[in-house]
């Protein structure tokens, strides 16, 4: 038997992708500068950044006698707050027609976005990387902005300082997932 763990079948990869970014939006929640409700029937996060996978809906179990009223209260919360926002449905939505009751409420279905993935142990054997290649943990402000040079979504290499100060209010010290 191969010492290797065995690959995930490419079939969850899709699946494995919108996990990540629900993990990821609920993790931003937890930032002093986000809003976060989290009750048994759901969890929503709004963080402040201008871009729709910072704010969301990351959980939805609700009841079909309420489902109606607390579609309606979260739209409105996010149309309070003025930001991009999307709603993440998966196999543990409920109910289990919520993609059509949203479509009702006025939410439209975005476009499938493309999510690229590689099998790590199938590429070739590790490379020599280049002598001054070094990785160091972000630790400090400077770094912080250094960091988002590598991630922008601004036009004309603005600096995303929303996104910068949440990130920073998540602590740089420790092993944070970010």
């Amino acid at each position: 038997m191969s010492e290797q763990p065995q690959a995930m079948s490419r079939e969850r990869w899709p699946l494995l992708e919108g996990v990540n970014w629900i993990e990821m939006l609920s993790y931003l929640g937890t930032s002093p500068l986000a809003e976060r409700q989290m009750t048994d029937e759901m969890e929503w996060v709004i963080t402040g950044v201008w871009d729709n996978t910072f704010n969301g809906v990351v959980r939805a179990q609700l009841s079909e006698a309420r489902v109606d009223q607390v579609i309606d209260d979260v739209t409105s919360r996010f149309r309070e707050r003025n930001v991009p926002h999307q709603w993440f449905l998966n196999e543990d939505s409920r109910p289990a027609n919520l993609g059509q009751l949203l479509v009702a409420h006025g939410w439209e279905r975005l476009r499938q976005g493309v999510g690229m993935a590689i099998d790590l142990s199938a590429i070739a054997s590790p490379f020599t990387p280049p002598p001054d290649l070094t990785i160091e943990r972000v630790v400090d402000e400077e770094g912080a902005a250094l960091w988002g040079t590598f991630h922008r979504y601004l036009e004309n290499d603005q600096r995303d300082e929303p996104r910068e100060r949440l990130y920073l209010s998540l602590g740089l010290a420790g092993e944070q997932p970010l």
